[in-house]
């Protein structure tokens, strides 16, 4: 009874940490496309968990057959389909629509609806393969899209401290650890396992529920997508490159440290496209490249002047960067950079030395 007691409280209290997630992110004041999505997610495992508390005791007094059992199984397998939405949502921001979670969902509900009505073991193990599949098709999903949201966000903001998704990463690492634990209690099911799995389920989506409370949600905006670099520069461009070079001498990147695309494109009475095609074309960077390297070269200048007692904090504030960590950031990012093309042409590297 000990046993049992212990698997319900783990399971319980799991239940009511996802209810209070949903309903604060459900409640709370002017929430977001993602956090509204994350408060039904939440809502929803909270179902999933209270469930099995109601089954833990049926078991204990009458007892759980294996179809039952495995039955429920199939429906908690349902629960990977809400890390693809979250992730949609997240990485493609007002992308997702409700064809989509139903698409999504499609194959596991085929799956357990066959086998409630077979009882045919072959589409339980099918269904686990198919999870399995899905998960690791998930994971390049992540890996793609994670790259492209990068480049989406280089291309129209000077600022990533709150649009970085890197902490994405530590999340995956928890859940695949996660996903360890509810193998291992899968075949060796009991109270232990059972807790293990909700520590660890509290904390992956902790971790989840944490960023993105703070995440910046990207502005899309319904202009075309800046073109690559090598594509053709728009006629245009060279239209207001002065003007550009008049902002820099006059410290307007200094001045905005949360400057995006769409701002510097008013500020030069031009698009975003045309913008964003003129500085990877034209200049061969992104918007965010641009901005902070133009800043970083003030901080380099004002480090460098002579007797001076300037802080890193305060170099950080007059240069343009709103924080310490994101000048370290970046200028870490141009240091990497400037090692990759020193390795990439050593000898002309050598030959600017011996020139020098």
């Amino acid at each position: 009874m000990n046993s049992l007691v212990v698997s319900a409280f783990a399971i319980g209290a799991t239940s009511m940490m996802f209810l209070c997630y949903g309903i604060f992110f459900l409640t709370a004041s002017h929430p977001s496309r993602l956090r509204r999505l994350l408060g039904m997610i939440m809502l929803a495992w909270s179902a999933l968990f209270a469930k099995d508390i109601y089954f833990i005791f049926i078991d204990a007094s009458r007892g759980t057959s294996d179809f039952t059992y495995q039955l429920l199984m199939t429906v908690d397998m349902w629960c990977v389909v809400t890390c693809k939405i979250y992730l949609i949502e997240l990485l493609r921001p007002g992308r997702l629509k409700v064809g989509d979670v139903l698409l999504e969902l499609s194959g596991f509900a085929l799956f357990t609806a066959v086998y409630a009505a077979t009882g045919n073991d072959a589409f339980y193990f099918a269904l686990i393969v198919y999870t399995v599949i899905y998960c690791a098709a998930m994971f390049v999903y992540l890996v793609r899209s994670t790259v492209a949201y990068n480049r989406m966000v280089e291309q129209s903001y000077s600022d990533l401290s709150r649009l970085d998704v890197k902490w994405l990463w530590r999340a995956v690492v928890i859940m695949i650890a996660n996903l360890l634990v509810w193998f291992y209690m899968y075949v060796t099911p009991g109270p232990d396992s059972d807790a293990y799995y909700c520590l660890m389920i509290c904390l992956v989506w902790s971790v989840i529920a944490w960023n993105t409370w703070r995440q910046q949600i990207p502005d899309i905006v319904a202009d075309s997508p800046a073109p690559a670099v090598g594509e053709a520069r728009p006629a245009a461009a060279h239209a207001f490159a002065s003007r550009l070079e008049g902002l820099v001498g006059e410290g307007y990147f200094y001045r905005y440290p949360g400057l995006t695309l769409s701002e510097l494109a008013a500020e030069l009475n031009t698009n975003r496209t045309t913008l964003s095609a003129f500085l990877n074309n034209d200049l061969g960077m992104t918007f965010y490249e641009y901005t902070n390297n133009i800043r970083l070269d003030y901080a380099e200048q004002l480090m460098a002047q002579p007797g001076t007692r300037l802080t890193q904090v305060e170099v950080a504030e007059m240069s343009g960067f709103n924080s310490l960590s994101t000048f370290r950031r970046a200028l870490k990012r141009r240091r990497e950079m400037e090692r990759q093309r020193a390795a990439a042409c050593p000898a002309g590297g050598a030959s600017v030395a011996a020139n020098q």
